[in-house]
This record gives C-alpha cells, sequence and structure tokens, in this order.
C-alpha cells in the first residue's frame, strides 16, 4: 500500500514538473508575442534623432516591451557590411536605419522585415525612394529634406518678399531640380530667381554678386559638394558686399553665412517614431507615405557675428536661434 501510495505521489510531481516546463517554454514565445524587436542600424552613436524614435515610439507602446538591439557602424562601411551579414532578420518586427549611406545598403538586403529610415536628407538621389508620392514595398520612413515651399515662406519670413539669389553646380542634377522648382513657386508669386551657374571661376561670381546685391533679399545656398567645398570663400564675397545668405545646415553657417533653415532631427525623430508605432500595430510599410519635416519641425539659426557685421536686426517675432 505504501509502495502504491509512493508511485501515486512520485507520478503526481513528475505531471506536475512536466506541466511547469511546458509553461516555463511557454513563456518565453507568449512575452515575444507581447513584445516588439526592434532592430536599430546606428551610425554614430545614439543622437537626437534616436531619442526622439524612442520617444514617440515609447508613448504608443506605453504598456509593452520594446526591445531594442543597437548595432553601431563607427563610420565605418565594411562595419557596416558584416554586421549586414551577421544579422539574422527574422528575428525583430522593425529594422530602423540612421541616415543615407545605411539605409541604401540595408534595403539591398533584408527583404522581409519592415524598414524604416529616419534622418535621411535625400531618398530620391540615394535611390532608396523612386519619388515623394510614390509607395515603396516594405519602406517608409522621415527625411529631414524641408520642402522648398516652406523654405521660401521661412526665406520671406526673415528677408521679406523679395527676388533670391541661388548659386548652383550645373551639373548637380538635384540642384537643377531645386532650381527649377524654386523658379516655379516664385514665378507664381511674380517674383524671380536670380540662378548662378558656379563653375569655380571667382571672377564670374564676384560679377553676379555685384549685379544681385540690390536685387535679391537674399542668395540661397544648396547643400552641394562643389558648393560646400568652396564655401567660405563665398561667404567671404557675400558678407563683404552685405548680401544676406541662406543655408540648410548650421555646420555650413558657421563658415559664414547669415541664416539657416534646419529639420529638428529630435522632432523628425518622432516622427519616424509614429510611422513605426503603426508599423508595430500591422500596417504595411507600403501603405505609409515618406514624411517630411513640417513647419511645426523646423527650426532657424543665425550667424551671431555675421548678424552683428551686417549691423541688421532679425524679426523678433521668430522663434531664432542665435549660434556662434
Amino acid at each position: 500500500m505504501k509502495g502504491e501510495n509512493m508511485g501515486f505521489v512520485k507520478f503526481r510531481l513528475l505531471t506536475v514538473l512536466l506541466l511547469m516546463a511546458f509553461l516555463i517554454c511557454a513563456l518565453p514565445l507568449s512575452s515575444y508575442a507581447e513584445g516588439k524587436n526592434v532592430l536599430m542600424f546606428l551610425w554614430q552613436g545614439e543622437t537626437g534623432a534616436e531619442k526622439g524614435f524612442k520617444d514617440a515610439l515609447g508613448e504608443e507602446f506605453h504598456d509593452q516591451n520594446i526591445n531594442y538591439t543597437m548595432l553601431d557602424c563607427y563610420k565605418d562601411i565594411n562595419r557596416l557590411r558584416e554586421l549586414i551579414q551577421e544579422t539574422d532578420e527574422s528575428k525583430y518586427d522593425l529594422i530602423y536605419t540612421y541616415g543615407s549611406t545605411i539605409t541604401a545598403k540595408v534595403i539591398k538586403e533584408y527583404h522581409k522585415t519592415p524598414i524604416l529610415f529616419n534622418k535621411v536628407l535625400d531618398p530620391i538621389s540615394y535611390k532608396i525612394i523612386d519619388n515623394w508620392d510614390q509607395k515603396q514595398a516594405n519602406l517608409t520612413g522621415a527625411s529631414i529634406s524641408i520642402p522648398t515651399d516652406i523654405q521660401i515662406k521661412k526665406i520671406q519670413d526673415v528677408f521679406g518678399v523679395g527676388n533670391i539669389g541661388f548659386i548652383f553646380n550645373p551639373l548637380d542634377k538635384n540642384s537643377n531640380e531645386l532650381k527649377d522648382e524654386m523658379e516655379s513657386i516664385l514665378e507664381g508669386k511674380g517674383i524671380e530667381l536670380v540662378a548662378f551657374e558656379f563653375n569655380q571661376n571667382f571672377n564670374s561670381l564676384k560679377g553676379y554678386m555685384d549685379r544681385v546685391k540690390d536685387r535679391v533679399v537674399c542668395i540661397y545656398l544648396p547643400t552641394e559638394r562643389q558648393v560646400v567645398g568652396f564655401i567660405q570663400r563665398i561667404f567671404s564675397e557675400t558678407n563683404r558686399r552685405k548680401i544676406p545668405t541662406c543655408v540648410t545646415s548650421t555646420s555650413t553657417l558657421k563658415m559664414g553665412g547669415l541664416l539657416c533653415i534646419s529639420a529638428d532631427y529630435s522632432e523628425v525623430g518622432k516622427l519616424a517614431g509614429k510611422q513605426a508605432a503603426r508599423i508595430l500595430k500591422g500596417a504595411k510599410p507600403e501603405d505609409l507615405p515618406v514624411l517630411r519635416p513640417t513647419e511645426s519641425e523646423i527650426r532657424l539659426y543665425a550667424n551671431t557675428s555675421v548678424v552683428k557685421r551686417f549691423k541688421t536686426e532679425l524679426p523678433k517675432d521668430l522663434d531664432i536661434n542665435y549660434i556662434k
């Protein structure tokens, strides 16, 4: 009898152990289903763009776990290639990519997991998307490219309504397209875009500036390699004539520009985070448009030393950040 009881006890104990083992195995699967796993490719550590992304995503998933796996390339293309090859995309619910270089590489290798890019300046030139309106399979994101009409509005807010100068590289496709778009918008307002094809001939450049110094409210300088490569010499000529300049990069502004119209990277990151939340809740990336900054995500910056040199005051009712 005693032996029978012991056998029954062992049987019950074995049953309980098997049930516990089953539950232990099942729990991770249940937790994995409830949580979300996000793979993040970074170029040079976490930036304000990632902070905004995480903040927005966290607000949407405050009652669920978001598990972030951070892969930092340390500005090394070879390391990026290795990380892509070593990573199993099937383990993740979403792949986040920072910037044009990383995004262009990742979309060529991963085709199953939704990809969301952030802080990409020109996704069309990098062949990340075909155009702003066309939706891409398994891909969406947020660009820091400010719509041209908003840039023009900001220029007019600061400098007033008038003709705008434009110095560009005629061999650069993007600059030509931007010129055409600005011309079209300004023409509709009865304003002229006074463009100059910069070919590193500084005598011609000086002549252009002498002609336009009293005809334009400012000169717009696109972020293009050849123009930026000679930007300090260009600023030397514009500042000597007290011609206001407008750029879209604060690093370029610090070299001698007067005004910068730039996207707030943290705010653009929040746009990307909201897109990510929609994907993790079931939306397909191809059904979500690529987002660009609206006025609420745009910031104005002015170079303090250049403003003082011009002995001018910018509109006080605008939220302008002064930097040295």
